[in-house]
């Protein structure tokens, strides 16, 4: 196990370093160990997918949820990557596989409630029921904070394009941050 994470720190050094390839081949490393835990697993597929070798990491996280299928991280971060790949069905079902394993995480509620609401406008009633009770278990922390911005795309479409593009004229200098 030490080995293990001794591999995984460096291969999160390297990406700090912005050294991908290094990164992936620490990793590599922590993955052939009898001992790799599901953290090597997610961190080699993030890293893979975030080169552009979206293949290779769905593999990764294959091989990590044939012998690692009790890892709530796992299943999220396996959603997360089907849903940068439009694969929104069955990002969903990794998201309630990850929900079952930890009722209380606020943005798997976050999730799934976006993610409906990616699948089309007639799943806004299910996507609100999430987002609400992302807001109900978080309570203004970052997780109640996206669930509240996905409702205002429910509520008032007209008003969160506004807001999207009030927010990216500031991000871009364009207007001065309020004190």
């Amino acid at each position: 196990p030490e080995e293990c994470k001794a591999y995984e720190r460096l291969g999160m050094y390297y990406v700090l370093c912005s050294d991908y390839q290094k990164a992936i081949a620490m990793l590599h490393k922590a993955t052939d160990l009898k001992s790799s835990s599901p953290t090597s697993y997610r961190l080699l597929a993030m890293y893979l997918d975030i080169q552009g070798k979206p293949d290779e990491a769905d593999e990764v996280f294959r091989i990590a949820l044939d012998c690692c299928n009790d890892d709530a991280d796992l299943f999220e971060e396996y959603g997360l990557y089907l849903k940068r790949h439009d694969q929104l069905e069955r990002a969903l079902e990794f998201f309630f596989q990850s929900l079952e394993l930890r009722p209380r995480n606020p943005w798997l509620f976050v999730h799934i409630g976006s993610t409906y609401l990616d699948l089309s406008e007639s799943n806004a009633e299910r996507a609100r029921a999430y987002l609400q009770e992302a807001e109900r278990i978080d309570r203004g922390d970052q997780a109640a904070k996206a669930a509240a911005r996905c409702l205002m795309q429910i509520d008032s479409p007209t008003d969160f394009q506004n807001f999207e593009a009030t927010y990216d004229m500031i991000e871009q200098g364009q207007l001065r941050k309020a004190r």
